[in-house]
């Protein structure tokens, strides 16, 4: 099934993240990030944006620090 594995219920904005994967890159620009996912009882999975700030897959949230360290 294409879809197993790709979304985890317990992370509420994680099928948008999903879905902008899959879709063509014109699309996927029209599905925004959530708002914050701890708002919502997720948490957040972070990444890397310029050495100095992390940004959540998810959601819009932004922070200093090098958060995506403790999440890989």
């Amino acid at each position: 099934m294409i879809f197993a594995g790709r979304f985890d219920w317990k992370q509420p904005y994680h099928w948008r993240t999903n879905l902008r994967i899959m879709l063509p890159r014109p699309l996927c620009w029209l599905i925004k990030k959530g708002e914050n996912c701890e708002a919502v009882g997720g948490s957040h999975d972070w990444y890397n944006i310029d050495n100095q700030t992390s940004e959540c897959y998810y959601c819009q949230e932004r922070r200093n620090g090098h958060l995506w360290i403790a999440s890989s």
